[in-house]
């Protein structure tokens, strides 16, 4: 199993919020340097979360608890998007050093406003798919509807939903019977 399934629930949690909470609290002069080093603390949860979902759906694959229909290259297409947010504060910070003429010239508002539209489907998608292979899991026959809505709601107050799942996720390798 997974190592990151292993973690009890409040080192997990604070693996995830620390270095959001201490990047956020060293000052810059530049408040463009500010602003980008505080979107790379961001970046870092949104890290934490594609691996921890990667993980979740590794082990119930693993242990064949993921619904037949799954459409799963979607899902790695979502966790994709989510790292590539997550690389893109980084290249802006090391633009503004090799190359500041260059941002400038790059339109940030088209990539704003698509990127954050094709972020959100990516997701949101990511959390379904999650919720229901958790569903899935915990449900001794088909899972009902108000169980992947309430997954699913669990999941999507990332990362608090750290709290109410992580010890249920420690319980998985008795469970299934699986080491991973």
């Amino acid at each position: 199993m997974n190592t990151i399934l292993r973690l009890k629930t409040w080192p997990l949690f604070i693996l995830t919020m620390a270095p959001m909470i201490l990047l956020k609290a060293i000052p810059f002069d530049d408040s463009y340097i500010d602003a980008t080093v505080s979107q790379i603390g961001s970046a870092w949860v949104t890290l934490v979360r594609v691996i921890w979902f990667w993980a979740i759906v590794n082990f119930l694959t693993k242990t064949s608890h993921l619904p037949r229909q799954t459409e799963f290259s979607l899902f790695m297409l979502a966790l994709f998007i989510q790292i590539l947010t997550v690389a893109e504060p980084v290249l802006r910070l090391q633009l503004f050093y090799v190359a500041p003429h260059l941002l400038t010239n790059i339109p940030v508002e088209l990539f704003d406003t698509y990127g954050t539209i094709i972020y959100l489907v990516a997701l949101l998608y990511s959390i379904y798919f999650v919720a229901n292979g958790l569903s899935y899991a915990e449900s001794v026959s088909q899972p009902s509807n108000s169980d992947r809505v309430a997954n699913f709601l669990l999941l999507l107050f990332f990362p608090l939903c750290i709290i109410g799942l992580q010890e249920r996720l420690n319980l998985w390798p008795k469970k299934f019977g699986a080491n991973g």
